[in-house]
């Protein structure tokens, strides 16, 4: 348990300071994280995202657009995952965070 509050420290440090930096140096103090799991704005998963590859964090994203039908049909929760077309309704909503192309994503959400 003190693993994940770490974590939830870590991250909550991060969007309070809005710098990487602090947030390395949470991890150079020796605090250890074993997976992020990032809820919240798709900016705020992109940069989360970006900096728990740098510090080899495995992270879960949950994308949860406006979901229109929930079979995939209307295509509005559709992103790019490892390369493959996915919908949030169906194969989701949970994604590898690292996996997950947000700059298309967000792209495809502002349409």
């Amino acid at each position: 348990m003190q693993r994940i509050s770490m974590f939830v420290q870590m991250m909550a440090h991060t969007a309070s300071t809005a710098t990487a930096a602090s947030s390395f140096a949470l991890v150079d103090a020796g605090n250890t994280y074993d997976c992020c799991v990032a809820i919240g704005p798709m900016i705020m998963m992109k940069f989360t995202c970006l900096l728990t590859k740098k510090l080899e964090i495995p992270t879960i994203v949950s994308i949860n657009p406006i979901m229109v039908d929930g079979t995939g049909m209307c295509g509005a929760c559709r992103l790019i995952v490892d390369g493959k077309v996915k919908f949030a309704c169906v194969d989701g909503p949970e994604f590898d965070g690292h996996l997950v192309d947000f700059d298309r994503y967000e792209e495809t959400a502002a349409i």
